[in-house]
């Protein structure tokens, strides 16, 4: 079945979303109204995030969400799967693992997007390398947690 869905962010305002975070119900009225199926949800972090209430505000509109969008994470902190630093990995690590968590509730999944930049230059078998080593923990936590 092909879903039909547009981007909303739920926590900072962005250009690519049609309607501020402050707007999501509004937002929400608006997809369902176009004739939407779903939401791409844009999440930067947990902070005064409530999922459930987001679950719950998605099923009285009659949406689900496709994915919870990850990029606004890369450019307020910097996180990256290919961060030189451990602190940045490590963080970047359990931001993966709690938007697993929020799209286990919402029935999502996660798209890693700008999370895989490297902050510096990589050959392709480099970059795939790293990524697939940094990435092994996060798919072995959400295969447990489905």
């Amino acid at each position: 079945m092909i879903t039909f869905s547009a981007t909303l962010t739920c926590q900072y305002d962005a250009p690519f979303s049609p309607f501020s975070a402050a707007d999501l119900n509004r937002g929400l009225a608006w997809l369902k109204a176009s004739e939407f199926d779903a939401a791409d949800l844009c999440i930067s972090d947990y902070q005064g995030i409530d999922i459930a209430r987001i679950a719950d505000a998605l099923a009285s509109h009659g949406l689900s969400c496709t994915t919870i969008a990850s990029g606004q994470a890369r450019k307020r902190e910097w996180l990256s799967l290919l961060a030189q630093d451990p602190e940045i990995l490590r963080r970047t690590r359990q931001r993966i693992f709690e938007h697993i968590d929020a799209a286990a509730v919402l029935g999502s999944y996660v798209t890693i997007g700008s999370l895989r930049v490297a902050d510096t230059a990589l050959s392709a078998t480099r970059y795939c390398q790293r990524l697939a080593q940094w990435l092994s923990p996060c798919l072995d936590y959400g295969t447990h947690t489905a």
